[in-house]
């Protein structure tokens, strides 16, 4: 079959007939299987035997040797090494490909396996029936049958379980990334060092929609790829180090440290980190902007580091200074962010003026996404921890109905029957046991940012009890 164009998907089959979409980014290939996903290694060196079969043993060791045998699953790595020429061993030539690009085999092995016998069911659990259903009308869309919670998560706190939960690119590594995550005590960045020494960026914390950043510094959130300027090659945020063109790091300063993002415009991010993660350099890295929006290196508070961009520290041409403006008001803020997402950007960042460089997470910086709004009903209530200890930890919630979502430039749909817990924005009366406005059958009023990837609201917050009409 033919070979994937720049940018082409592909579906196919796995072993036990599971789709599986396979696409070609940028010359790097990728697959939705876990065999490839949970791999360590650059993607630009990763395989699986989807894309073995697909594209030929040949055609796929070619493209990714001499990546080696390393952190590859065991028989997609036997396959891969027969290309691979070890010391005090020929290389194994590779066979013609077939018409289309993919490889004859020099064998072909059928193993007959007795059938397996029909997995048990387990009947389905009946839909919850608590005292808060008597509470609802008869043609209420609740009072119908609910579709029953899905089962917990197993605990793993392995490395690849705390990656594949993340929402960060697959492509960065999984040890960096679980470093990366949680909000230990941060530290300050200096310059000099290397990549191997590089301890990471400044990251921030979703904005709650209740803290006053009036006088804070903001700027577009941009859809790119972050990268850091060591003063001598760009860093991903976990330090790997991109595979620039010379051209691209001339003109660079070499006595600073710079933050930023690899960008080529709006809705462009895939396409973005397709090109920034191949191992080669590349023409389109003409087409790539590097925004920057703080300089660590440069000490002072943020706004000394900022002013220091573009005066002190000279860029080069495809390096830009990313604008930056006093949140005037609150309203002020949401108009701005409203306005980068009705041209396709992802939302606002805001900035402690005041505030020093330190890396991990850190609540000088936090990004701003509008905020959806809309009802739930309470159906249980998780009890509280730490000083919510003899109280109301979280209200468990259920949507009622179907329900399409505007705000600012972006549209959500939430479905009837999704299940979730609203532990934020209550007061603590808001948090008492004998509260007969929080107890089962109520509704609510709760905002959100987005949603997961299951469906679920992410960061929702309590905005109010909806019984007032």
């Amino acid at each position: 079959m033919p070979d994937l164009r720049d940018g082409q998907t592909q579906i196919v089959r796995g072993s036990t007939g599971s789709p599986y979409e396979i696409k070609n980014v940028g010359g790097v290939y990728s697959c939705s299987c876990t065999s490839w996903r949970n791999q360590s290694r650059n993607p630009a060196y990763r395989t699986c035997k989807h894309l073995l079969d697909y594209r030929g043993d040949a055609v796929e060791a070619g493209r990714i040797l001499p990546g080696g045998r390393v952190n590859m699953p065991g028989t997609v790595a036997s396959r891969v090494e027969r290309y691979w020429p070890r010391a005090g061993v020929a290389a194994v030539p590779s066979p013609a490909p077939a018409p289309g690009g993919r490889a004859m085999r020099h064998e072909t092995t059928v193993t007959k396996l007795a059938p397996k016998a029909a997995p048990k069911v387990a009947p389905k659990p009946a839909a919850p029936h608590n005292a808060w259903t008597a509470l609802l009308d008869d043609d209420h869309p609740l009072a119908e049958p609910l579709p029953p919670p899905p089962p917990p998560a197993p605990a793993n706190d392995s490395v690849e379980a705390k990656a594949a939960a993340s929402d960060e690119p697959e492509w960065e590594s999984r040890v960096e990334l679980v470093r990366a995550e949680g909000d230990a005590a941060p530290e300050p960045i200096h310059a000099g060092g290397s990549a191997a020494a590089f301890k990471g960026v400044l990251l921030a914390h979703p904005w709650d929609g209740a803290r006053n950043v009036v006088g804070w510094l903001m700027s577009e959130k941009l859809d790119g790829i972050r990268a850091y300027w060591d003063g001598r090659t760009f860093l991903s945020r976990n330090g790997n180090v991109f595979e620039t063109p010379a051209w691209y790091r001339e003109g660079m300063p070499k006595g600073h440290h710079l933050d930023g993002e690899l960008w080529m415009g709006h809705g462009r991010f895939q396409e973005t980190s397709g090109y920034v993660r191949r191992m080669d350099a590349h023409e389109r890295w003409k087409d790539i902007t590097y925004q920057v929006f703080d300089a660590p290196s440069v000490k002072g508070k943020f706004t000394e580091r900022l002013a220091a961009i573009g005066t002190d520290i000279i860029l080069p041409s495809h390096a830009i200074k990313l604008a930056h403006r006093p949140v005037v008001s609150i309203d002020d803020l949401k108009a701005f962010v409203f306005a980068v997402e009705a041209k396709g950007g992802e939302g606002g960042m805001v900035r402690d003026p005041n505030s020093q460089y330190v890396r991990g997470r850190h609540e000088s910086l936090l990004k701003v996404k509008s905020f959806f709004e809309t009802e739930a009903i309470i159906y249980g209530r998780q009890p509280g921890k730490g000083r919510h200890v003899g109280a109301i930890g979280a209200f468990e919630c259920i949507i009622p109905a179907d329900v399409t979502l505007r705000a600012g430039g972006k549209t959500c749909h939430l479905k009837r029957g999704t299940r979730f817990e609203v532990g934020t924005g209550q007061s603590d009366r808001d948090r008492e046991l004998n509260n007969p406005r929080a107890a089962d059958g109520c509704m609510i009023t709760f905002r959100f940012q987005e949603l997961s990837k299951d469906g679920i609201p992410r960061f929702p917050s309590f905005v109010g009890y909806r019984d007032y009409e």
